[in-house]
């Protein structure tokens, strides 16, 4: 269980860095930050309508706490991505 907590931690802190390196190049250079409220709205649709390929999510009626969601999401993908690298590596 101590293993996997750490190997959840420094997902959540590579994903921080991402994220404030994705902040610093928004104030910076004008760089815009990925669209969050799409992700949600995306897994929110994909776990309702079990699809996965949307083309037309930007186009979707938004739906409430798709923003929160779509954080949730982004870092439960870093986490994810943290597991496979500690088992690839």
């Amino acid at each position: 269980m101590n293993e996997f907590l750490m190997i959840a931690v420094a997902g959540v802190f590579a994903c921080f860095i991402l994220d404030a390196f994705g902040r610093a190049l928004l104030i910076v250079l004008k760089v815009p930050e990925p669209a969050y409220r799409i992700l949600g709205r995306w897994v929110f649709f994909m776990i309702k309508r079990g699809h996965v390929f949307n083309p037309t999510i930007s186009a979707s009626a938004p739906i409430s706490h798709e923003l929160k969601i779509g954080w949730i999401f982004h870092y439960l993908i870093s986490i994810a991505w943290a597991v496979l690298f500690y088992f690839l590596f």
